[in-house]
C-alpha cells in the first residue's frame, strides 16, 4: 500500500518542481533558442543584411591586392585608429575586415575590397547585428550578471529535461500521446501531447546544446578550465591556464631575413601570463584558445608591423579563408594568428614574437587534452559549423522544438489554471523525497553548482512560506 501511495506523491512533487523550473528557465530558453537559431546562420544573414559592405564583385581574372595595400587603405580612412585584428575573407566575394579601436575606446569594423584596396564601408562593432544577437545569447547584454542568469537558466533547463522525462514516462496505454500527439484531440490534451512529445524527441539535442554551451558560461566554463591543474585528462593542454604552449616543427618555418629567437626558460614558464585579456576581444576564437594564456614577447628594439606578421603567417600556411590575425595589446604581447575553421580538427593558432617574428607557440587539435577536444568539438557542433548545412538545419530544428515546447506548455498552463488563480501545482501533503530523488538532486548539484546553490535558496524560501501559511491554521 505504501508503494502505491508514494507514486502519486512523487509524481505531484516532480510536477511541482517541473512547473517552477519552467517558470524561470523557459523564457530564457526561448530567448536562447531564437538567438541561437539566428546565429547558426550568422554569415549568411550578415552577408545579406550588410551586402553593400561585406559583398564584393571580383573582376574577371583579378587577384587580391597585397595585404599591405589593404591595410594602408584602412589607415588612410581612419588614421587615428589602431588596427587590432585583420580578418581574411571567407570566400572570393567577401570583403576583408579590419577591427579597429578609436582613441575614445570605441570599436569599428572597417571593410576592404581586397581586389581594389578600397574601403567599402564601416560598422559600429558593438551594434553590429550578429554582435547584438551573440551578446543577447551569451549575457542578455547585461555583462557578467546576464551571463550568470543565462548559465543558471541553462542549468535549470537540464532540471526541466530530467523532470519532464519522468512526467512523460509511459504508464500503460499506447504510443499515441507518447511517441506522437493524439491528432484527433483538442484543447488541453492536444497541447499536453504537443508539449510532451516534442520535448521527448528534442531532449537529447537540448541536453547536448546545454552541455556544449556551458563551457562558454562564466562560472561553469572557468571551473572546467581549472581542471587542468588537478586532472591528467586535462593537464599539459594549451586550453587551460597555467599550461605550456607547445611548439611544433613549423616553429622553424620563418621567411628569409627573419631570425628565430627562443624564449629563456623563465619566459617559457612565465609565458602564459601575458596578453590573455586580448583573447576575449575576438568572438571567433576557439574555446580552448580563449581559456589559454599567450606567450610573451622578448624585449626588442622595434616591433613588426601587422603586414610583417601577416607575411610570416602566409609562409606558415596560416593565411587561409577566415584566418584572423590579432595585434599585440602590450609591449610584451604577441601576434596571434588563428584559424577558427568550421572543422574543429583543423583549428590552429600560432603566436609570433612581436619584435623578432619568432614562432613562440603553434597550437593544433593534436595538442588539446581529451577534455579540451571534447569541449571544442562540442562547441563546433553547437554553433552549426562542424557538419555544414546539415548541422545548421539540425540545430535549427532543435531550437524550433524548444520554442514549440515552451509555448505549448504556457498555453496548457493558461487553460488549466482556475480562473483568477495562479494555478501552480500544490506540494503533496506529507510527502518525503525518496532516496533516488535525493541522490539525483545531489548529482545535479555537483555537476551544476549554481543549481545546487539556487535550489538551497528556493527550498529555504519554500519552507518559510509553508510555515507562514500553516501558522494561522494552528493558532
Amino acid at each position: 500500500m505504501a508503494s502505491t501511495e508514494s507514486t502519486p506523491g512523487l509524481h505531484g512533487a516532480i510536477w511541482r518542481w517541473h512547473f517552477y523550473a519552467g517558470l524561470f528557465a523557459a523564457p530564457v530558453m526561448v530567448l536562447l533558442a531564437v538567438t541561437g537559431a539566428l546565429y547558426l546562420f550568422n554569415h549568411e544573414i550578415e552577408e545579406r543584411w550588410y551586402a553593400d559592405r561585406l559583398v564584393v564583385r571580383a573582376p574577371a581574372g583579378a587577384v587580391p591586392r597585397p595585404i599591405a595595400e589593404q591595410i594602408a587603405a584602412v589607415q588612410a580612412a581612419v588614421p587615428e585608429a589602431k588596427i587590432r585584428r585583420w580578418v581574411v575573407p571567407r570566400h572570393a566575394h567577401r570583403a576583408a575586415e579590419a577591427a579597429v579601436q578609436l582613441p575614445d575606446g570605441s570599436r569599428r569594423a572597417v571593410f576592404v575590397d581586397p581586389y581594389r584596396a578600397r574601403i567599402t564601408g564601416t560598422l559600429d562593432s558593438d551594434m553590429r547585428l550578429m554582435t547584438v544577437v551573440s551578446e543577447l545569447h551569451g549575457s542578455l547584454m547585461l555583462g557578467r550578471f546576464g551571463d550568470t542568469v543565462i548559465e543558471l537558466a541553462a542549468c535549470w533547463g537540464f532540471v526541466l529535461l530530467v523532470t519532464g522525462l519522468y512526467l512523460w514516462w509511459p504508464r500503460g496505454g499506447g504510443a499515441a500521446g507518447v511517441l506522437w500527439p493524439r491528432f484527433a484531440a483538442r484543447g488541453r490534451v492536444w497541447l499536453r501531447d504537443l508539449h510532451a512529445v516534442t520535448a521527448f524527441w528534442n531532449a537529447a539535442a537540448v541536453a547536448f546544446l546545454i552541455l556544449t554551451g556551458l563551457p562558454w558560461a562564466g562560472f561553469w566554463g572557468d571551473q572546467l578550465a581549472r581542471l587542468g591543474t588537478i586532472s591528467h585528462l586535462t593537464e599539459s593542454s594549451p586550453n587551460f591556464r597555467g599550461a605550456r604552449v607547445p611548439r611544433s616543427s613549423t616553429a622553424e618555418m620563418l621567411p628569409a631575413g627573419v631570425s628565430p629567437s627562443t624564449p629563456s626558460p623563465a619566459d617559457a614558464s612565465a609565458g602564459v601570463a601575458a596578453d590573455h585579456a586580448g583573447h576575449a576581444e575576438d568572438p571567433a576564437l576557439a574555446w580552448s584558445i580563449r581559456k589559454a594564456d599567450a606567450p610573451r614577447s622578448a624585449p626588442g628594439p622595434t616591433p613588426l608591423s601587422l603586414a610583417d606578421a601577416i607575411d610570416i603567417g602566409e609562409s606558415l600556411g596560416m593565411l587561409q579563408p577566415g584566418a584572423r590575425i590579432g595585434a599585440p595589446n602590450a609591449s610584451d604581447g604577441v601576434f596571434r594568428l588563428s584559424l577558427p575553421t568550421d572543422d574543429a580538427f583543423a583549428q590552429r593558432t600560432v603566436y609570433l614574437d612581436q619584435y623578432s617574428g619568432a614562432v613562440l607557440g603553434d597550437v593544433r587539435w593534436r595538442d588539446y587534452s581529451p577534455v579540451g577536444k571534447a569541449a571544442d568539438f562540442g562547441v563546433s557542433v553547437h554553433m552549426g559549423r562542424q557538419f555544414g548545412l546539415a548541422n545548421q538545419l539540425l540545430g535549427l530544428a532543435a531550437c524550433l522544438g524548444v520554442v514549440v515546447t515552451a509555448v505549448a506548455g504556457v498555453l496548457m498552463w493558461w487553460r488549466r489554471r482556475p480562473r483568477g488563480a495562479f494555478g501552480a501545482p500544490r506540494s503533496p501533503p506529507g510527502f518525503r523525497l525518496t532516496r533516488t530523488v535525493v541522490l539525483s538532486t545531489l548529482a545535479l548539484s555537483v555537476v551544476f553548482p549554481l543549481v545546487g546553490l539556487s535550489l538551497a535558496v528556493v527550498l529555504c524560501v519554500d519552507a518559510l512560506w509553508r510555515a507562514a501559511v500553516a501558522r494561522p491554521a494552528s493558532s
